[in-house]
């Protein structure tokens, strides 16, 4: 018999973020968490205000990052806040980057 233990499977990332002099471990993205992030940005429109924007990467950070105060958070600047919801997307397999057809098959250009 063929069976998967899941529980030999890896469920904890390797990414830590440092805040205030404080180490913050990224939560792996339960399929709960990937739902609630995916509503939270469908629920956006084309004309959402950059403060409804900045309330979902903020929900987006909190769930990835749930150690981090919120009230510290409130206090990143916009760049930063918006870095950590995007690669804590990108880390959790939320998101992909997306390769155009120029460069299909080639590592992504540093910035």
């Amino acid at each position: 018999m063929q069976y998967l233990d899941l529980d030999a499977v890896a469920s904890n990332a390797e990414f830590t973020l440092k805040l205030n002099g404080k180490e913050h471990t990224l939560k792996v993205a339960t399929v709960e968490t990937f739902i609630q992030n995916m509503q939270d940005l469908e629920g956006l429109s084309m004309n959402a205000s950059a403060a409804d924007e900045l309330k979902v990467a903020v929900a987006i950070v909190k769930r990835a990052f749930p150690t981090i105060p919120e009230k510290e958070l409130r206090e990143l600047n916009i760049l930063q806040v918006k870095a950590i919801a995007d690669f804590a997307q990108t880390a959790n397999g939320e998101k992909v980057e997306k390769v155009s057809e120029d460069n299909e098959g080639n590592a992504p250009a540093a910035s």
